[in-house]
């Protein structure tokens, strides 16, 4: 809580309560009416432990009829259309030095 790291809402005054309450007698925690601060550092311990469950962001592209559409434009207005990642890489290729050589 020092380091900014562990932070509290307001507004659990239980948990405050206990907190002001925690002390040690002869150099061991007191263990009477220490629940919500046993749970606290139960589940800061377990922190090492926790995973996250978040799927992998999907790339997204602009599609016409499931196409990748590079170089503004849909197929029939000359824009570039590529299925497989290889014509898309050329197509990317291709676009990029169209657009240093201006």
């Amino acid at each position: 809580m020092e380091s900014g790291r562990f932070k509290v809402f307001k507004h659990l005054n239980d948990w405050f309560e206990e907190f002001r309450l925690y002390h040690r007698k002869d150099g061991r925690v007191n263990k009477e009416g220490d629940d919500l601060m046993s749970a606290t550092r139960y589940a800061v311990m377990m922190l090492r432990f926790a995973r996250t469950n978040i799927p992998p962001r999907r790339r997204s592209y602009r599609t016409y009829d499931n196409m990748l559409v590079l170089a503004g434009g849909c197929p029939r207005e000359g824009g570039v259309t590529a299925e497989t990642p290889k014509q898309k890489f050329l197509a990317r290729r291709q676009i990029r030095e169209q657009s240093d050589a201006l």
